[in-house]
């Protein structure tokens, strides 16, 4: 006989479906808390590298710069030198 308000007792297929569903959801936060901070880096590491790109470009035009002065200014003195000179 059946007692009224008794319960019985239940079956194991409840429980694996509550913990796989538990699995799937760690699972899933695991996932998405680990790419965010991953794809922050990423995007970070781009823009530093940008900008270190730029500066090193900046730094490598203002020496080719600085070179063809250099150079333009020997040339100059030499053939100021060159038409000082006197002749024999």
């Amino acid at each position: 006989m059946r007692r009224t308000g008794s319960r019985e007792p239940r079956s194991g297929a409840g429980i694996e479906k509550a913990g796989l569903a538990a699995l799937g959801l760690g699972a899933l936060v695991v996932v998405c808390c680990a790419a965010l901070p991953l794809v922050a880096g990423v995007l970070g590491g781009v823009a530093i590298g940008a900008y270190l790109g730029v500066g090193a470009g900046v730094l490598a035009l203002a020496v080719l710069a600085a070179l063809v002065l250099v150079r333009a200014r020997r040339r100059r003195t030499r053939r100021s030198q060159a038409t000082n000179e006197p002749t024999t």
